[in-house]
């Protein structure tokens, strides 16, 4: 039984010549990319106009409360000392609540 030769994938190169490999057919840039942030599903002052000083409740929004179905689908509210993920996610509203249950900053991520 006979078998195929080797092929031999080897680049021959001069003295002084870099190597380059077979898959390596573009050229890469050194620098980053731009990176423009996307358009949150709202802004940061207009959602902090909307709930500083209020607590988060089940029920229904008033004067000293904002009811959760009203806020954005993706959000998340965090209370002092609470585990988050570190996972950026630009359209996420979170809402940071102060030691009394009331609103005290929010942010996008």
């Amino acid at each position: 039984m006979r078998f195929a030769p080797r092929v031999s994938l080897k680049l021959r190169t001069r003295p002084n010549q870099h190597t380059r490999s077979l898959f390596h057919t573009r050229k890469f840039h050194s620098t980053m990319p731009l990176v423009v942030p996307q358009v949150n599903s709202g802004d940061k002052n207009e959602w902090l106009n909307k709930l500083a000083g209020k607590t988060i409740t089940e029920g229904t929004s008033d004067v000293t409360s904002f009811a959760k179905k009203d806020l954005p689908e993706s959000h998340r509210i965090l209370k002092p000392g609470d585990m988050k993920t570190m996972d950026y996610k630009p359209e996420r509203l979170n809402v940071h609540l102060d030691d009394k249950g009331t609103v005290h900053d929010v942010n996008f991520g």
